[in-house]
């Protein structure tokens, strides 16, 4: 029986494909936490521990980096990045979805570092995907801050064409009062 399980072992490890496993880490800027006893709750971990208290999150960029990493869109563009629907031979664009969510795994450590962990049997296409991860995560962000920014801009130079209108408009008023 002994030597049959052994066999049996060593005949299912030898067939099996090996899988290798990629890791990037990424660093989330430091949060501005306010004073008092909400973020001393959150920095000492006992916000969790009180039950039936929902607390907000005290790393809201950490949380929206998360989201990103799981979401759907980003893994979408990865799989056209990286031609991932004939790679993993799947139909549809869905399917090479899942393939990807499947193989990767997304953690927080205690220290707040996010990691992306990529299984696959080719090494290369691992780390490729991980660090494809990075550059996709990276794009998206700036998108959205650009969006942002944008919009900011916008309202800003509206609001000095308001400024400068109601300026001349009160100048004017101020030479007819002289």
């Amino acid at each position: 029986l002994c030597v049959s399980s052994v066999t049996a072992a060593l005949v299912v490890s030898l067939l099996s494909p090996s899988i290798y496993e990629s890791q990037t880490t990424i660093l989330t800027p430091k949060e501005i936490g306010g004073s008092g006893l909400l973020s001393a709750l959150g920095i000492a971990g006992l916000g969790q521990q009180i039950a039936g208290i929902s607390l907000p999150s005290l790393t809201p960029n950490r949380d929206i980096i998360i989201s990103l990493l799981k979401s759907r869109t980003l893994a979408k563009n990865l799989v056209g990045e990286l031609k991932l629907q004939d790679y993993y031979k799947a139909m549809r664009v869905d399917e090479a979805v899942s393939s990807l969510q499947g193989a990767t795994k997304v953690s927080v450590s205690k220290e707040g570092i996010i990691e992306i962990r990529v299984e696959d049997i080719d090494p290369k296409m691992a780390a490729n995907i991980a660090n494809a991860y990075v550059g996709q995560l990276d794009r998206m962000i700036m998108q959205l801050g650009s969006g942002a920014a944008g919009n900011q801009r916008k309202f800003v130079s509206e609001q000095l064409a308001k400024s400068e209108g109601e300026l001349r408009t009160a100048e004017d008023n101020l030479r007819q009062f002289q």
